[in-house]
């Protein structure tokens, strides 16, 4: 899928422009579960798989990209993410969580999200996949996408959504230079996809944008 290929190349990125020694990256790839659970709600149904690779077993982009499609059909299974849903509700419903004093309930559930959220991963990858406005929005909406804010830990953040004839890649990114932007445009030329780059400034203290349209 569109999604394997963009979170290899994600990764390939990373190796060239990161000193990861030897370190496993990990890419968070949000999932949305309601698909899988067969339901239909209006509020969202989300959880997240890792995919991981480490430096030393990926001696070129194919080697990433089938170590990728492995873990994406290996983790991506109606017994896999109903489980982790079933995990994390029976988590939070815990007796001895209930009982505890607001501030360290604070405590805990901000280890929580660093320790065992955002610890675990390097990146993210989101995919909203089509964007579909409706027929009421023809000719009045001329473009439409999403980016990943600043998070906590992490450094860079794609966030990947297709409107009409555009596939749009927002590179969130805390750095002054745009190595990892730049890397990207580059691989992708090497496949044969040439797109134009943007830059938003106007967050650019916080966060930079750019957006890779193909």
């Amino acid at each position: 899928t569109i999604t394997e290929f963009l979170c290899a190349l994600q990764i390939a990125a990373i190796f060239e422009t990161e000193n990861t020694k030897n370190k496993t990256v990990r890419i968070s790839v949000p999932v949305d579960i309601r698909r899988f659970a067969q339901r239909e709600t209006g509020r969202n149904g989300a959880l997240y798989i890792l995919v991981s690779v480490k430096k030393s077993n990926a001696l070129c982009f194919n080697d990433i990209m089938e170590s990728v499609k492995k873990q994406f059909k290996k983790y991506l299974t109606k017994e896999n993410m109903l489980d982790l849903a079933y995990t994390n509700v029976a988590q939070s419903k815990m007796k001895a969580f209930d009982i505890l004093p607001l501030a360290l309930k604070k405590v805990i559930l901000n280890f929580g999200f660093t320790a065992l959220g955002e610890d675990q991963f390097t990146s993210t990858l989101t995919n909203i996949g089509i964007i579909d406005l409706g027929a009421g929005f023809d000719g009045i909406v001329k473009d439409a996408y999403f980016i990943l804010g600043k998070q906590k830990t992490k450094p860079i953040n794609i966030a990947v959504s297709t409107f009409e004839n555009s596939a749009k890649l927002m590179v969130s990114t805390v750095y002054e230079k745009e190595r990892f932007t730049e890397k990207i445009t580059s691989l992708l030329k090497g496949f044969g996809v040439t797109s134009p780059t943007e830059n938003d400034g106007k967050n650019r203290h916080e966060n930079t944008g750019a957006r890779l349209a193909s």
